[in-house]
């Protein structure tokens, strides 16, 4: 039983300092936790790491979103009369082209799509074109979507815009006849009175 005494602190890795040593000023003498010490710096780097991490994830977008912020799609505007008949006529064969659901709503100012029942969750997306007066004559043709689900739309609403609006830049606007024809029925209508 005689024997070296071995503090306890030896046996549960605890740094045992001398009774004449002080650290932060206490000449008792203490023990100090050598290995707490060491997981606190280890979980310190842990949770660095962490959050740098999350931080360099959360600042990550996906090429597609990069495009979408990069290009605002351009207004769609047209003005009354056949360019705006021939553009809305162009939006209405949209919509009936791409949309799953089935055209609820159709007038000379809005073209909306049914969307899913109430309880069902689907990706596809639900449409609403609006035609707002923007000045005399001149109208804009606006584009919204949205679906119900919790993740992306399928397709995306930013790639069914750009295809909509693509549609509709097409349409090549209407023909409105020349101003020389009507100086020829006056030319004609003033050469038959003399």
């Amino acid at each position: 039983m005689g024997g070296l005494y071995t503090p306890r602190s030896a046996h549960i890795g605890l740094r045992h300092y001398p009774p004449g040593h002080s650290l932060a000023g206490d000449s008792i003498g203490m023990t100090v936790p050598h290995r707490s010490r060491i997981r606190n710096r280890a979980m310190y780097v842990r949770f660095s790491i962490m959050a740098i991490s999350i931080l360099a994830v959360s600042g990550c977008i996906t090429a597609e979103q990069q495009a979408s912020v990069a290009e605002t799609p351009k207004p769609l505007t047209c003005h009354a009369g056949a360019d705006c008949d021939a553009k809305w006529s162009r939006a209405n064969a949209w919509v009936t082209e791409h949309a799953k659901y089935k055209v609820e709503t159709k007038s000379e100012s809005l073209i909306q799509t049914a969307g899913p029942s109430t309880f069902e969750t689907d990706p596809s997306p639900t449409y609403n074109i609006r035609k707002i007066a923007m000045g005399p004559n001149e109208y804009a043709i606006e584009f919204a979507g949205a679906c119900d689900s919790i993740f992306a739309c399928t397709p995306t609403l930013s790639s069914a815009q750009a295809d909509f609006s693509q549609s509709i830049q097409a349409v090549e606007p209407a023909k409105t006849s020349p101003p020389a024809t009507k100086k020829k029925k006056k030319e004609s209508h003033q050469a038959s009175s003399k």
